[in-house]
């Protein structure tokens, strides 16, 4: 090519670009958005949504309008007043009022309607496979799911007024009435994430959920009101939710169809969840206020108030690990906090009060009753003194409650305790005394798992559900205790061996002073055994040695059986009921033998029990006396012990008279 022509080429590239820079920028023109007003444009609000384009407005005016809605495009669909706008869906949609398929779509100032009739169930509004729509002040009024999410994130549902009207049993995911698979909700999120779900009012799901998180993450659940539900939020393999400030009133209970009973309520339920929050709520009036089950782990429960559950305020079951569980009120509930069967938890500055049982903490291997709890927890304004693998300490005597959890020699002295399921807990722990503490209005007074080796003295245990209560514990000594006046057992000891029961005081517990399930080699010496429903009973258990007691005035002195399960290989039942001779055996109020020789021991046997033909050979003429009182700061166990003293003298007197 001649450069003549190079150099025109190339001023024409030049001058091409210089025209594409300087001529001014001419913009295409867009369509501008626009409102379709119903009924006045088009009939039907589906009419108007298949006509509009993305951007535009479908504007209903008041008025009632029959038939499903999809929407599938990104639009707004407004109504001109919730109260007198209603959509009342069909069956076309299968029981969806209005189903959203595309994102960014508006829905507001709606009534939202399903029909009853059909086997289906009702949904209000189904987003599937959406982001960025926003459900805001509309009311629901159906029977089965108001708003459910299904795949579908970055939305937001608030200030909607959420009713439910049907009756029976509401299946939620599928299945019908007749053959119900699950319960209603207000609110479903199924696989969804970082919905906001925001200043709801969702009332009168009786059988069903007020919110439902399932498999769904990060999503922030705030300020909404929920009322008369089964379930307030319940939470379900989900993690990182937020849920806070909501105000949760929950008074129905689920009575199942089949006739099978009850199911208790929650105010809110974490199963299988982690990492989620639950804060600032405000819980009233239900069986359960916040409940963290089937390994939930991670989770934080802090600053939440709980009042007037029926079961528990606060519970962790089934492996509810490493929570954070800080700063709750709880009150005026049945268990204020119970930790079953779940390990390292952390506990502080929670306001326990109130409470039948303030504080129960059970499991059955040691890693359960590992926790981490400090003094700043308080039960009726006192301090929790849990601790875990603590040694040749004494525990303060302003304590609410005490556990001591693999730790040896460790002394409790002066406590006095009430309100707990259990007032004094031992759970692998050795060589540690319990003395001169008042348990009292416990569901078990002092309760001793797999412990050895420790010493109760001394102690005024009244007023509880059982007074004492062993189980796989060997080898401790309970000496010189006022057990009295029990709902239940006095004293109680379960697979438990070779513990020595020695003057103490048993006396007006309903059931049985003593009862040994299972449980042999025990020694029982110098006890008052008086005005119990049953004095001693044997169930199971063998080579049990019991002599120098007592028995006055119980229902029925000594009651043996064998195990519920059969017998036992070994020959349970036999045990030994006296010293042998001069030593003697145990006085009997109703011992009516004769004693000839006057050395204080009847002539005949006393027949103790036809159950593998107990006798106590040496059966006392007069009672054993019982010289060792305890010393408390309450006069009120010496003068219990004096009463008994003197039934037993009365008794014996009035034997005396028939002979």
């Amino acid at each position: 090519m001649a450069p003549t022509m190079k150099r025109t080429t190339l001023c024409l590239v030049l001058i091409a670009c210089l025209l594409f820079v300087t001529i001014p920028k001419m913009d295409v023109a867009k369509a501008e958005a626009s409102m379709i007003v119903v009924p006045d444009d088009y009939d039907s609000i589906q009419e108007a949504i298949n006509v509009a384009n993305d951007g535009d407005t479908v504007f209903v005016k008041a008025g009632t309008y029959n038939g499903s809605v999809t929407i599938d495009k990104s639009l707004s669909l407004i109504g001109e007043d919730k109260e007198t706008t209603t959509i009342i869906g069909d069956w076309s949609l299968n029981g969806t009022t209005v189903l959203v398929e595309h994102d960014s779509v508006s829905v507001t100032n709606l009534t939202l309607k399903s029909v009853i009739g059909s086997d289906l169930i009702g949904r209000g509004i189904h987003l599937l496979h959406v982001r960025y729509c926003h459900v805001s002040n509309c009311n629901f009024i159906l029977d089965g799911v108001a708003v459910w999410l299904y795949d579908s994130s970055e939305n937001t549902i608030e200030d909607n007024s959420i009713d439910y009207y049907g009756s029976g049993i509401n299946p939620l995911y599928y299945g019908s009435r007749t053959n119900p698979v699950y319960y209603g909700a207000g609110i479903k999120l199924q696989n969804s994430h970082y919905n906001s779900i925001t200043q709801n009012n969702i009332t009168e799901y009786d059988y069903g959920f007020g919110v439902l998180l399932s498999t769904s993450i990060g999503n922030n659940l705030t300020k909404n009101s929920i009322s008369n539900c089964y379930y307030g939020i319940r939470v379900y393999e989900s993690s990182n939710n937020t849920i806070a400030s909501n105000k949760i009133r929950v008074t129905r209970n689920l009575f199942l169809a089949d006739g099978n009973g009850m199911r208790s309520n929650f105010g809110i339920r974490l199963h299988s969840a982690s990492g989620n929050t639950i804060t600032s709520n405000s819980i009233l009036d239900t069986s359960n206020g916040i409940q963290l089950t089937l390994s939930s782990y991670f989770n934080t429960i802090e600053n939440n108030t709980i009042t007037n559950s029926t079961y528990s305020g606060i519970g962790l079951g089934d492996d509810a690990s490493h929570n954070r569980i800080l700063a709750n009120k709880v009150s005026e509930t049945k268990h204020g906090l119970e930790i079953m069967s779940s390990s390292n938890n952390t506990l502080k500055d929670n306001d326990i009060s109130d409470n039948v049982y303030n504080l129960w903490v059970n499991g059955s291997e040691l890693e359960h009753f590992i926790q981490n709890f400090d003094a700043s927890n308080t039960l009726d304004d006192k301090p929790v003194y849990y601790w875990v693998n603590k040694h040749d300490l004494s525990v303060p005597s302003d304590a609410g409650y005490v556990a001591l959890v693999n730790c040896t020699n460790v002394t409790i002295a002066g406590v006095e305790i009430s309100n707990n399921y259990d007032g004094l807990l031992l759970v692998y722990t050795t060589n540690s005394t319990i003395t001169k503490t008042v348990i009292t209005g416990n569901y078990f007074g002092v309760k001793l798992y797999q412990s050895t080796l420790n010493n109760i003295f001394e102690n005024d245990l009244k007023h509880n559900y059982w007074g004492v209560w062993l189980y796989q514990s060997t080898d401790n000594n309970i000496t010189c205790n006022n057990i009295a006046e029990n709902s239940k057992h006095g004293l109680r000891l379960s697979n438990s061996s070779s513990n020595i029961i020695t003057e103490n005081n048993i006396a007006e517990n309903s059931k049985y002073g003593l009862v040994f399930s299972n449980s042999s080699n025990n020694k029982i010496t110098t006890n008052n055994i008086i005005n119990n429903g049953v004095g001693a009973g044997f169930v199971g258990s063998s080579n049990n040695v019991v002599y120098h007691n007592n028995f006055v005035n119980n229902k029925k002195h000594v009651e043996v059986t064998k195990n519920a399960v059969g017998y036992i290989p070994i020959p349970d039942g036999m045990h030994i009921f006296d010293n042998n001779y001069p030593s003697g055996g145990n006085y009997w109020d109703n011992y009516n033998g004769t004693d000839t020789n006057h050395d204080g021991i009847g002539d005949t046997s006393y027949l103790v029990s036809d159950y593998r033909n107990n006798t106590d050979d040496y059966p006392l003429i007069e009672p054993v006396e019982i010289e060792t009182i305890p010393e408390f700061s309450s006069g009120l166990i010496l003068i219990f012990v004096l009463a008994a003293s003197l039934a037993i003298v009365l008794s014996k007197k009035a034997w005396s008279s028939l002979f």
